[in-house]
C-alpha cells in the first residue's frame, strides 16, 4: 500500500498499488533496464536526466504538490533540491518537495 493525503481531513489514506513491493525491491537489487516505471515510482540505473523527468511529472500532476523521495549520495540530493526549486511554481499551483536521507 502507498499513502495518499486526503484533501478533506489531511489524514493519510492507503491505496493498493498495481504492483507488489517485492517486484519493486527485486528490480532495485538487480536492474536490467536503464529505467523502469512502477506507476509513479521510477527506478533509474545510472545518472538520470532530471529535466525530462520533472517536466513529465509536472504535466501528469497539474496543480498538485509532488513529493520527491531520495536516499543516496548527497551530491545527487543537491541536484534534486535544485530541480524541485526549478519546477515548483506558484502560478501553476505546484510545489515539488524533496524528502531525502543521505548515507
Amino acid at each position: 500500500f502507498w499513502g495518499r493525503q486526503s484533501v478533506h481531513d489531511m489524514k493519510t489514506l492507503q491505496e493498493k498499488s498495481s504492483f507488489e513491493k517485492k517486484e519493486l525491491f527485486a528490480y532495485m537489487l538487480n536492474p536490467t533496464e536503464t529505467e523502469k516505471k512502477f506507476n509513479d515510482v521510477r527506478v533509474v540505473k545510472g545518472r538520470p536526466k532530471w529535466d525530462p523527468i520533472f517536466q513529465s511529472i509536472a504535466k501528469m500532476h497539474p496543480k498538485k504538490n509532488v513529493g520527491v523521495m531520495f536516499c543516496g549520495n548527497p551530491f545527487i540530493g543537491k541536484d534534486l533540491k535544485k530541480m524541485c526549486i526549478r519546477y515548483s511554481s506558484v502560478e501553476r499551483g505546484q510545489l515539488f518537495r524533496l524528502h531525502k536521507e543521505n548515507f
